[in-house]
């Protein structure tokens, strides 16, 4: 992803990493990290070196040889994996794109793409992770509304998700009406 992403997108601001199974509100986000971006606001401007999303932490490395989320400990040595973003969905800016690069190729790597960009490379770098409730990665949503507010999140049935789009966005029935999300607003 990061050596696409230094190849084909050299004049953007922000690069999405997301799941193909992924609910994504691309207008809603684009706007969002517009705001951010332009804010005069030190408190919710975003700038330089981070990366946006859920952030995961106080996880295990998994010695179970037989689990899919198996960490050999000669892969990654400690106990304890870093804080890192969900994989669903997370925002990189484009100008850490080239030093992650370049660090990852230093780094042993790791199978579990979210923990080793975003928890590892990311921790190397000193980039700051930022956590926003508007990602949600491991949460069973009651249903369609509940992805309103939402700027990225796990559908938890990948073939409803087109139907979960055009629900939220009052295309199908039943529509979304105002106060029948479950979210905050992002």
């Amino acid at each position: 992803m990061l050596q696409w992403a230094n190849t084909f997108c050299p004049r953007v601001n922000f690069i999405l990493k997301a799941d193909d199974d992924a609910y994504l509100d691309l207008p809603a986000l684009v706007s969002f990290l517009e705001a951010k971006r332009t804010s005069r606001d030190n408190h919710t401007q975003l700038n330089g070196r981070f990366l946006l999303g859920k952030i995961i932490q106080g996880k295990v490395s998994d010695r179970e040889r037989r689990s899919s989320n198996f960490t050999g400990a000669s892969a990654f040595a400690p106990s304890n994996l870093p804080s890192y973003l969900s994989g669903a969905a997370y925002v990189v800016p484009r100008i850490v794109v080239r030093p992650m690069l370049d660090k990852a190729v230093d780094i042993p790597s790791l199978s579990f793409e979210d923990v080793f960009i975003t928890g590892i490379v990311a921790a190397a770098l000193k980039l700051k992770l930022i956590h926003s409730n508007c990602f949600d990665c491991c949460d069973e949503l009651p249903d369609s509304c509940a992805y309103r507010g939402l700027l990225a999140a796990t559908v938890s049935n990948p073939s409803s998700l087109r139907s979960v789009w055009k629900q939220v966005r009052g295309l199908e029935s039943p529509h979304c009406l105002p106060g029948n999300d479950t979210t905050e607003t992002c």
